[in-house]
């Protein structure tokens, strides 16, 4: 992509290939069948492409999040399994068990 005019503060006239402008509108390549015609006039929305990978982004930080927490009370119920076990199986008061 290239910025090839300047229109005023916040609008520039770009040059981009078919395949770049395809892959703003979040489709793989020109030859996506998702792709709407690429024609003068045709409006690209960057922002909505923009928001769908920055919601991805922040729903995969919060999956890693999610995977330690589950993780940690994993190594949790593994410590206490065995405790717990003893305490049910061998009819122990829990203060003796502590």
């Amino acid at each position: 992509m290239k910025i090839i005019g300047i229109v005023d503060n916040d609008h520039l006239i770009i040059e981009a290939s078919k395949d770049e402008l395809a892959n703003v509108c979040g489709c793989y390549s020109k030859h996506d069948s998702d792709l709407p015609p690429l024609k003068v006039g045709t409006i690209v929305s960057v922002h909505t492409s923009y928001d769908v990978v920055r919601r991805m982004s922040m729903a995969q930080s919060e999956l890693e999040s999610a995977s330690k927490t589950l993780h940690s009370v994993a190594n949790l119920i593994h410590t206490a399994d065995p405790l717990i076990k003893r305490m049910v199986h061998q009819d122990i008061p829990e203060e003796e068990v502590i």
